[in-house]
């Protein structure tokens, strides 16, 4: 198995360096600054544009990668298995670390400060609780990008990983979560859905390669 990964990193080296450049510059963004100022620096700049974009980019992260993954079991099973099984894993971790952090979304934690809500955006109510952390949107997104990404051709990596990325900025963007958030989440995404693709592809009757 060790060397399985070794292989898999070896072939997806530039997925994982690229994806781990973006993540440390972003951790080390969030590190500099408070939470609340983070967020208002991310969340500045508003465009009526922008906020149609946004709302549906971040619904990437909702049902689409369920649907991608059942549409594909009519043309290839074991890819369509691959795609629900990334999200499966995916969602059961996310949940438990929702569970087991319980950190409140930016809604009710800016009302716990008593600061006022960056601009948000018209038709897109916000979310209230205490399960912010981490963001399930990004890392349903970046388990769906991931799948799509050791599915296709290498050429296309780069727009899968544009499309991730893009899905996660959008729940900050619509003040649904931190950065914070994101980053765990996108993190989740990329790793559940890595290991998912290590051990189907050491299973003879599972492999899709």
């Amino acid at each position: 198995m060790k060397q399985k990964i070794l292989q898999f990193c070896k072939d997806n080296r530039w997925m994982l360096i690229s994806f781990l450049l973006v993540w440390s510059c972003l951790l080390v963004f969030d590190c500099m600054y408070p939470k609340i100022q983070t967020h208002l620096m991310l969340n500045g700049y508003h465009t009526p544009v922008l906020d149609t974009i946004f709302r549906y980019v971040t619904k990437l992260g909702e049902g689409f990668p369920v649907y991608l993954g059942v549409a594909l079991l009519l043309f290839n099973w074991r890819k369509g298995l691959y795609v629900l099984l990334g999200q499966g894993v995916t969602c059961i971790v996310t949940q438990i670390l929702k569970f087991a952090f319980a950190h409140p979304r930016p809604a009710v934690f800016f009302e716990k400060m008593g600061a006022d809500l960056p601009e948000t955006v018209v038709g897109v109510t916000l979310r209230r609780g205490m399960n912010s952390f981490p963001s399930g949107h990004t890392s349903a997104a970046f388990a769906l990008f991931t799948c799509l990404a050791l599915m296709t051709p290498r050429k296309w990596t780069p727009l899968w990983m544009v499309l991730a990325w893009a899905t996660a900025y959008s729940r900050i963007y619509l003040s649904q979560h931190f950065l914070e958030d994101i980053l765990l989440g996108s993190v989740i995404g990329l790793l559940c859905c890595c290991a998912v693709y290590i051990f189907q592809n050491s299973r003879p009757k599972l492999k899709f390669e």
